[in-house]
């Protein structure tokens, strides 16, 4: 399963981070697309990545110049999928770090994706992404789902889905003012009844509340092998011990 970080200058000690929790946890050599969105790609930063255990490909995306950064990288992680050489490959975003061993199985079989969203987000009184859902319906004449996943990352994209959403009329769909590749991917790849009755969450978002030295123990499920921050909603102690820990465990 290939691996997909859609990234920018900004976010680059990031993801430095991320490739280092990759050579410490994730089990198979893999293959890792690193997806520039800033048009940056001559920045000698990008030659420099460099992974103990997997082969990193740094690779520039088209450039939607009409579009926000934020809504770029969306586009991206779906066009990708034309540099892809596996059935599926595992959408990462810059601020995801892996923090126990793992491999592509648990995201492969199953649901990996980190649970489902509510499925009161695809009704008329939602105020989030029933809009985008209604826009996007209406561009590609699919009905809304009844059920879409989490749009959260680590996600789980099934290659040959993302090149069938491609031939849509991608920047027309995307150009919406809070779109979302994930909603907009299940309208092709619709979570089932038994995904809602046993969703697996690895992921764990230490957002709300001050994540401690001890909360790996105290607060984060046994099942969870990946942590990941917002930037704008996290508050300073938890990014000041999540910082912490990262350099006990990457150095």
């Amino acid at each position: 399963m290939n691996i997909i970080t859609v990234t920018c200058l900004e976010d680059y000690k990031d993801l430095v981070v991320q490739i280092k929790s990759l050579d410490l946890f994730w089990l198979e050599p893999t293959r890792h697309i690193v997806v520039v969105e800033d048009g940056s790609i001559s920045n000698p930063l990008w030659s420099q990545l460099s992974s103990t255990r997997h082969t990193i490909e740094v690779v520039e995306g088209p450039g939607y110049a009409n579009l926000r950064g934020w809504v770029r990288q969306q586009i991206l992680k779906l066009w990708v999928a034309e540099h892809v050489d596996s059935l599926s490959y595992l959408v990462l975003d810059s601020k995801n770090f892996f923090i126990k061993p793992i491999s592509a199985w648990p995201f492969a079989h199953g649901n990996g994706q980190g649970g489902l969203w509510d499925p009161a987000m695809m009704t008329e009184d939602s105020p989030s992404f029933y809009p985008f859902a209604l826009h996007a319906s209406r561009i590609t004449g699919k009905d809304i789902p009844a059920r879409v996943w989490a749009p959260v990352t680590p996600f789980v994209v099934t290659t040959d889905i993302a090149r069938n959403i491609l031939r849509e009329d991608i920047g027309a769909i995307f150009a919406f003012d809070k779109p979302s590749e994930f909603i907009l991917y299940s309208f092709w790849d619709t979570p089932t009844e038994a995904d809602a009755r046993d969703p697996v969450h690895l992921t764990f978002w230490p957002n709300s509340a001050p994540f401690l030295k001890d909360s790996l123990e105290k607060d984060v499920p046994e099942q969870v092998v990946v942590l990941a921050l917002h930037r704008d909603n996290t508050s300073p102690t938890t990014r000041f011990n999540v910082a912490q820990l990262q350099r006990q465990l990457f150095g």
